[in-house]
């Protein structure tokens, strides 16, 4: 009787933690999703894993607004971003961004890419930008020669094989434990959920 209650209260508390959380269940991508959501009030901090596409809109939009959503969670929240590549996506940025990043200047490199306007659907011009930008930063040798570079590939398809295991675009991961959509509101109320205090 005992067992059978146990049971049936521990599968009511993560149903409704799933609920409350908004959050879904998928493959590891920087920790083990199998707990499913934190408990309310469980953390002190927010570490949150922001996974982003350099041309798709939903990752530039959010990324422009990123600062001001964070701001009422003050010290409460660390943001860590990370780049991805989906299928029929230019390489170009992504490709540019590795090679900055292999010089020291990926993050600057990556903030100039998420606030350039590049056509998703137009690959030539995604490239003629990101090879001009290339040159601004002083790595357009390099970028021209990661266009054939079998390592570059080799990256190339460790970001899409992340890729695969998103569910979110972006996708924002919680304490390497939750899941969930990039969405402004729903993302902020289950921090508001998770954290101890945003004071």
């Amino acid at each position: 009787m005992m067992t059978t209650l146990r049971s049936t209260l521990l599968s009511l508390t993560l149903a409704a933690a799933a609920g409350l959380a908004g959050c879904h269940r998928s493959p590891p991508v920087t920790g083990d999703f199998a707990g499913i959501a934190l408990p309310q009030h469980s953390i002190p901090v927010a570490h949150l894993d922001v996974y982003l596409h350099f041309t798709w809109q939903p990752s530039r939009a959010w990324y422009a607004h990123e600062a001001a959503w964070a701001k009422p969670f003050g010290r409460h929240i660390e943001i860590r971003h990370h780049f991805v590549l989906g299928a029929g996506e230019s390489d170009a940025p992504m490709r540019l961004y590795l090679v900055a990043k292999a010089a020291g200047k990926g993050e600057e490199v990556a903030d100039t890419l998420m606030r350039m306007p590049v056509a998703a659907n137009d690959p030539d011009e995604t490239l003629v930008a990101t090879a001009y930008l290339a040159s601004r930063f002083g790595l357009r040798k390099a970028f021209d020669d990661s266009t054939d570079d079998p390592a570059m590939r080799a990256q190339l398809a460790a970001v899409g094989q992340t890729q695969q295991q998103l569910q979110f675009e972006p996708t924002l991961i919680l304490n390497k434990q939750m899941m969930f959509a990039g969405d402004a509101k729903n993302a902020s109320e289950i921090i508001r959920s998770a954290l101890i205090s945003t004071r």
